[in-house]
C-alpha cells in the first residue's frame, strides 16, 4: 500500500467532491497538490500528447470528460470512480489489474 501514499491527496480530494450538502465555498478550489502529482506519476502516458486510453489528466475538464472507457470522476460517487478503482486495484481491463 505505501506505493500509493502520494495518491492520498487525490482520494482526499474525491471524497470532497463527493460531499454534497457542504457549504458553497467562495473561493476556487486549491488543485495544486493534485496538479503536482499527476505530473510527477501520471503524465508521462496521459499528456494531451498521445495519451494512454485516451486519458487526459491535464485539467479539470478532461478529468471530467474520461478516456475511451468512460469518465475518470464520478461525482458524488468517488468510491464508484474509475482513477479511484485505478489507485486502489479494483479495476481490470482484459483480465489484468491496471495501474
Amino acid at each position: 500500500m505505501a506505493a500509493f501514499d502520494h495518491l492520498l491527496p487525490i482520494l482526499l480530494l474525491l471524497n470532497l467532491m463527493s460531499v454534497s450538502n457542504a457549504a458553497p465555498s467562495t473561493q476556487p478550489p486549491d488543485y495544486t497538490s493534485v496538479d503536482a502529482i499527476f505530473t510527477k506519476y501520471c503524465l508521462d502516458c496521459h499528456a494531451s500528447k498521445d495519451p494512454e486510453g485516451e486519458l487526459v489528466l491535464e485539467s479539470f475538464e478532461t478529468l471530467m470528460k474520461g478516456g475511451e472507457i468512460g469518465p475518470a470522476i464520478l461525482p458524488g460517487k468517488g468510491a464508484d470512480s474509475l482513477l479511484v478503482k485505478m489507485i486502489e486495484g479494483r479495476f481490470e481491463k482484459d483480465g489484468k489489474k491496471k495501474i
